[in-house]
């Protein structure tokens, strides 16, 4: 009976009589899906509202947005760096007596929606202010990057270009504020303690301050204000040289001096470039007869010289017999610097 009845069941659901049932096996776990890699977010279009808007501290590199309702532009400082001279095509640019240039590159660009947007010197105001609370601001024109001419134009919608602003500061102390505002909207704010590319110049210590004097030594050439100096020889002279002879009493001592010109335009090179003074050992002052002569004509120099071109001369002092210079201080007047350099011999002509 029993049988019967497991027979009966086992018909009921399917298992043959007599076969003891199984648990299915577990199927294995599904490994996870590969996840995909993060990927970066696409680029923002040049759009309004897309970028920073000023605070108090900008970034070298970070892209802020600059100006009032609907005459935004989108600014990126890239550089800064300290010089002495800017070389371009089209003007002489130096740093005068109490003076440092900060050159700032930056990019702009413009992020209207079918609207061009001018760019030119006066679209950005910048603005650095010394220790002492004093502003230094610059009305001069931008410059292209690449080309370094003048640039004022019309930038198309999403069109950017890097440019190039040129602003002569204090000379000395550290570049905590400058200030850069578009109009009359929200300032931005740039520390630039520790981002300032540096100058070589013997005005500098640190490549950062330029002072108004330096050491300079005969034989070595210098940089002062885009005109390279370099004084070569000290000299008294046994005979006429120019209009200059010396006499019984007095005798004739001449610096020679190259210049040469390190702008990409002319400079002016005369007698009045200059304001030297030779000194002795005991502090006396020798005469300098105002000029600079040609070494081969022996007429005053007043002329002007090409860029990458060099004109030599000698600056004429007259001293009593026997008395000899140990110091010459240069004073170069278009910028008002002076390099003092010690004469250590003095050869006979």
């Amino acid at each position: 009976m029993f049988i019967r009845e497991a027979i009966a069941l086992a018909l009921l659901i399917g298992v043959p009589a007599g076969v003891q049932t199984k648990k299915p096996p577990k199927a294995p776990p599904k490994k996870p899906a590969p996840q995909k890699a993060p990927q970066k977010p696409a680029p923002n279009k040049p759009t309004l509202g897309t970028v920073q808007l000023p605070g108090d501290n900008g970034k070298v590199g970070t892209t802020y947005q600059l100006g009032e309702k609907g005459g935004e532009l989108h600014f990126t400082l890239n550089s800064a760096r300290i010089a002495s001279y800017f070389k371009n095509p089209q003007d002489n640019i130096f740093a005068k007596e109490g003076e440092r240039l900060l050159i700032l590159t930056f990019t702009a660009q413009n992020p209207q929606k079918g609207t061009d947007m001018s760019l030119s010197w006066s679209s950005f105001e910048f603005t650095a202010i010394s220790p002492n609370d004093q502003n230094f601001t610059s009305s001069d024109y931008i410059y292209q990057a690449d080309t370094l001419t003048h640039y004022n134009a019309n930038l198309k919608p999403a069109q950017k270009v890097q440019v190039v602003k040129v602003v002569p500061i204090y000379n000395t102390g550290p570049v905590k504020k400058l200030m850069v505002r578009r109009g009359s909207g929200a300032v931005l704010r740039y520390d630039l303690s520790d981002a300032l590319g540096k100058v070589e110049s013997i005005f500098t210590n640190d490549g950062i301050d330029l002072a108004n004097e330096g050491p300079g030594k005969i034989g070595t050439k210098f940089e002062v204000g885009g005109r390279e100096i370099e004084v070569q020889e000290v000299a008294t002279r046994t005979s006429k040289v120019g209009d200059y002879e010396p006499s019984e009493d007095n005798q004739v001592i001449t610096v020679q001096m190259k210049v040469t010109n390190l702008f990409a335009k002319p400079i002016s090179v005369s007698w009045s470039s200059f304001q030297p003074s030779l000194t002795t050992e005991d502090g006396e002052q020798l005469d300098w007869r105002s000029d600079f002569i040609s070494m081969g004509s022996g007429k005053t120099i007043s002329q002007e010289v090409a860029p990458g071109e060099s004109i030599r001369g000698l600056l004429v002092f007259a001293a009593p017999k026997g008395v000899l210079p140990n110091r010459l201080k240069l004073k170069e007047n278009f910028t008002g610097r002076v390099i003092v350099i010690p004469i250590d011999s003095v050869v006979t002509k």
